[in-house]
């Protein structure tokens, strides 16, 4: 039976249905809940995994900004000279940024053809057991790209700048 109490001194309410209860099947026992008890036990298991899957994404997405900051890295190392010979013939450094950053897009972009139909795939899949569904909304998927170009370019940035700011003769002479 369901009992839908006013709010304030749940106590003593719970008290008087308590008494009404034995007054009226003295024989058989009394025992009450809340419903926001009973939902969060339904929810335990998703509130479970939901902490998994943020240490998880975190744990991933900082192995991500460490390889993307070595790859950086190692291109802006392995294209030094010719960032040098580039700036020497005039190019400017938004050009030598785009040079350096157009690999990374590129990246991006398969990354983003492989992620999305996946992840709305996946999403739609753990939807289905709910009751009550959700519409699967395309700005979450366009603030998570918005969000991880935003942390590639943050990442990428400190090498790419670096290695477009050196001064060419230094670069050229390396040899």
């Amino acid at each position: 039976m369901y009992v839908k109490l006013p709010v304030g001194k749940f106590q003593e309410k719970i008290a008087e249905v308590e008494k009404k209860w034995k007054q009226v099947l003295p024989g058989v026992g009394f025992d009450h809940w809340f419903m926001s008890e009973e939902f969060g036990r339904m929810y335990e298991g998703e509130n479970r995994m939901s902490g998994l899957f943020k240490a998880f994404s975190l744990l991933s997405i900082l192995i991500a900004c460490l390889g993307l900051f070595g790859l950086s890295s190692y291109l802006a190392e392995r294209r030094t000279k010719e960032i040098g010979i580039r700036k020497v013939m005039g190019a400017s450094l938004p050009q030598i940024l785009r040079l350096l950053f157009t690999p990374f897009l590129n990246l991006l972009a398969v990354a983003c053809v492989i992620a999305l139909p996946l992840g709305w795939f996946m999403m739609y899949r753990w939807l289905e057991d709910f009751i009550y569904r959700v519409p699967i909304d395309a700005v979450v998927f366009l603030i998570g790209i918005l969000l991880v170009f935003v942390l590639t370019t943050v990442v990428v940035s400190y090498e790419t700048v670096r290695a477009a700011l050196t001064n060419p003769l230094n670069s050229i002479r390396q040899e």
